[in-house]
């Protein structure tokens, strides 16, 4: 079985370290064998002049990508919230960060997951595949800083409502990474290290290990009580009839030795052992039989795609 997770991310060394912890990553339970695929979208944006003003758009490059990413099913897709870059972050929080935005003041400079589903169905064709709709769980990763707090508003529920939005036919999991992993504002002492960003890294992707590893528990516990019986008319006719025959014979050695009992003939009782012995061996042979027959036409069944299938 493969898991296949799609990753979204305007942060590139994220993204290599998540595809690194991820990809090939196995998980064993019973008779199941986990792969993991992953996939990627960088996510790009430009800047582009309206009125004077300074705004940004995500880069036709991104939306091409997406769009290969969309003729692709996905068991998860990982994606993170704001999705900005740093000439944006300039005008808007001042090179030295100290600088306080308005809300209304970020539209258009701080663009999210919902500006991204927007611009890509704008972008494509009617009919075009689109995975913003196709897709069924979606992890929200996204810290709340508190320069953008007021902009972007708390993870839950501000991010997860629009990040519904943009995902409508998925179930939304979030994980606000600054305050679960650094218990809140202990986490600026952390990233601002040399090697602050690289440990951040680091531990979201040992937590994504963690979090891939449910969801494919929990898909293999919903698959497990599935199953389907393949044809096999053959089979089970050779079945019926090796019953027919074991009970017949069994059943002709059985009266013959009676037969001989009654003529006060000893050697009937050896007929009738014999019967017993067949029946016995018989038995045995046919739950042998039985036991690879079952497992030959009932097959416990791996991704949707391929029960679909078959």
């Amino acid at each position: 079985m493969v898991y296949r997770i799609l990753l979204i991310d305007d942060d590139k060394e994220m993204i290599k370290k998540l595809s690194h912890l991820l990809s090939g990553h196995r998980i064993h339970v019973g008779n199941f064998n986990v792969s993991i695929e992953v996939d990627s979208v960088l996510v790009r944006v430009e800047p582009v002049i309206i009125e004077s003003n300074k705004y940004w758009r995500f880069t036709d490059d991104t939306i091409r990508d997406l769009e290969i990413a969309s003729a692709r099913r996905y068991d998860l897709v990982v994606a993170d919230y704001g999705l900005v870059d740093d000439e944006a972050k300039d005008i808007l929080w001042g090179k030295d960060r100290k600088r306080t935005p308005g809300r209304e003041e970020a539209k258009g400079r701080i663009l999210t997951l919902k500006d991204l589903a927007e611009q890509y169905a704008e972008t494509i064709s009617d009919g075009s595949p689109n995975i913003f709709l196709t897709a069924s769980q979606v992890y929200l990763r996204s810290f709340a800083s508190k320069l953008a707090i007021d902009i972007l508003g708390p993870v839950n529920p501000d991010r997860v409502n629009a990040t519904k939005a943009a995902f409508p036919n998925a179930k939304i999991d979030a994980f606000d990474t600054r305050n679960e992993l650094y218990g809140g504002d202990a986490f600026y002492s952390f990233y601002k290290q040399k090697r602050g960003r690289e440990f951040y890294r680091q531990l979201v992707g040992h937590h994504m290990l963690l979090v891939v590893e449910k969801y494919i528990l929990r898909t293999l516990i919903t698959r497990a009580g599935r199953m389907r019986i393949r044809r096999s008319v053959l089979n089970i006719a050779l079945f019926a009839g090796s019953v027919a025959v074991l009970g017949a014979a069994t059943g002709y050695l059985a009266q013959i030795g009676q037969s001989l009992l009654a003529q006060k003939d000893s050697s009937g009782w050896w007929l009738i052992f014999a019967g017993l012995t067949f029946l016995g061996l018989g038995s045995l042979a046919l739950s042998i039989y039985f036991e690879s027959f079952a497992r030959r036409i009932i097959r416990w069944i791996g991704p949707e795609e391929e029960f679909d299938k078959t």
